[in-house]
């Protein structure tokens, strides 16, 4: 998300700000540069942590990272947002190696960047609805089971899903799985009785 603040919004902000400020709370610590890991198609940046998408950052991006970590999230700023994203997935140098396969992060390939070998997203243990995406080139998620309905979002092949309900056929054979994660709406789950697009995870959160 973009912020622009008004000058005199802003000088009315400074004039408001304590002159002794506790240490703690002067002590900031600077901003440092980062960039997108080699080896993932995009890095999905977030408004909150695990929270709306705002952007996906290619490979080899700049960032800033402008706060310390929130966990496995890394305040960011772009040049045009403002932003959470996955820091197993920050590099220091653009010819760092890609992170290790078990810290699977946040990632969302890009439709036209995904080849057969993704490796899938990693499941946590105690949920039984969740699935992985089966699918080279990723799903559309709907608004309803209908190609033709608004486009809510996607979820690229080896991406996580929880269903939410049971799947049924409609009338040009595509089976259509509602799902709750990562956004509410509908997927097409496969075709003409077999269901291909998802299968049971076989990565898991420890």
């Amino acid at each position: 998300m973009k912020f622009h603040l008004p000058i005199a919004e802003l000088s009315l902000a400074l004039l408001l700000t304590p002159a002794f400020a506790p240490a703690s709370v002067q002590a900031q610590p600077a901003a440092r540069e980062a960039v997108v890991c080699p080896g993932i198609s995009a890095l999905n940046l977030r408004e909150i942590p695990d929270g709306r998408i705002l952007d996906a950052l290619p490979p080899g991006t700049s960032v800033l990272q402008v706060a310390p970590p929130a966990g496995d999230w890394q305040p960011i700023a772009t040049e045009d947002y403002r932003g959470y994203v996955w820091g197993a997935y920050l590099c220091d140098d653009v010819a760092q190696t890609e992170p290790e396969p078990e810290d699977d992060g946040d990632k969302t390939p890009d439709k036209d960047a995904v080849g057969p070998m993704v490796t899938p997203a990693r499941c946590g243990r105690n949920d039984e609805n969740l699935r992985n995406v089966s699918y080279s080139g990723g799903l559309e998620i709907y608004a309803r089971p209908d190609s033709a309905s608004p486009i809510l979002g996607f979820i690229g092949d080896g991406g996580v899903v929880r269903l939410n309900g049971v799947s049924f056929v409609g009338g040009t054979g595509v089976i259509w799985q509602p799902i709750n994660f990562p956004e509410r709406g509908y997927i097409e789950g496969g075709r003409d009785g077999v269901v291909s697009n998802l299968v049971y995870c076989t990565r898991f959160y420890e």
